[in-house]
């Protein structure tokens, strides 16, 4: 198989539902890059004060490129954000 790259540039979303919900899971892989676009947003965030946040897991054989919003939060705490890269990773955002 080839090698592929990855491009966010838009709204992912596993928030959860009101009025306590959990956050739910994101997770990237990719066997080139990923690009995550400073206009993109991640978000696993729970909602109200009982709500945990979820997971984001982004993972690449090649560079990644985070510059978009990545949120994991919650009301409750309980969240996680991994980020692997067999090459460089760049973050900010």
């Amino acid at each position: 198989a080839g090698f592929g790259n990855v491009l966010i540039d838009g709204r992912v979303s596993a928030t959860g539902a009101s009025p306590d919900g959990q956050g739910g899971e994101i997770v990237v892989n990719a066997r080139g890059d990923i690009d995550i676009d400073s206009t993109a947003t991640l978000t696993t965030s729970g909602t109200g004060t009982e709500g945990c946040g979820g997971c984001i897991a982004i993972t690449a054989e090649g560079d990644i490129r985070a510059l978009g919003a990545i949120e994991a939060g919650g009301g409750a705490g309980g969240a996680s954000v991994e980020i692997e890269s067999e090459r460089s990773a760049t973050v900010g955002g």
